[in-house]
């Protein structure tokens, strides 16, 4: 049987609930709404979602506290592309 890509628990069980709605909006003002990755690149394209610059998975590998993990600084905005 082949799995899909979707996640099989809820934003809010992923830790994506009501507070990094909050994060999300404060990012996206922070960054203008331009993708940080094209905008390094030179290019400009409007940013419609917020990631992790280091993945949760690789923060915590890393042996980071999840603050640092989810601390502005390792936030930006991104495009779909």
């Amino acid at each position: 049987m082949k799995r899909s890509g979707w996640p099989t628990t809820s934003r809010h069980a992923r830790g994506y609930g009501t507070e990094w709605s909050k994060t999300r909006e404060r990012i996206m003002l922070r960054d203008n709404g331009i993708c940080q990755p094209c905008m390094r690149q030179g290019h400009i394209h409007v940013g419609n979602e917020v990631d992790h610059i280091v993945s949760k998975a690789e923060g915590q590998r890393l042996g980071w506290a999840q603050s640092r993990i989810e601390c502005d600084a390792n936030l930006q905005t991104i495009c779909h592309d």
